[in-house]
């Protein structure tokens, strides 16, 4: 019983940490094609935040 508890909580949480994930990329794709229109500087910025949220990402599922 425990066991399929702990299941769905994990299943739960993976749901929820995709989507986030998926949410983040499309807000980040979206933001970046407007800031290149615009700002190189944010441009940039949002380029060197994808990988570094990426990796905070992976941790944290490594986890």
């Amino acid at each position: 019983m425990t066991d399929s508890i702990h299941q769905g909580n994990q299943q739960n949480w993976l749901r929820q940490y995709y989507f986030s994930r998926t949410i983040f990329s499309i807000l980040w794709a979206v933001s970046t094609f407007i800031a290149a229109r615009h700002s190189y500087f944010w441009a940039s910025f949002l380029l060197i935040l994808y990988p570094a949220w990426d990796a905070i990402a992976n941790y944290i599922d490594a986890i």
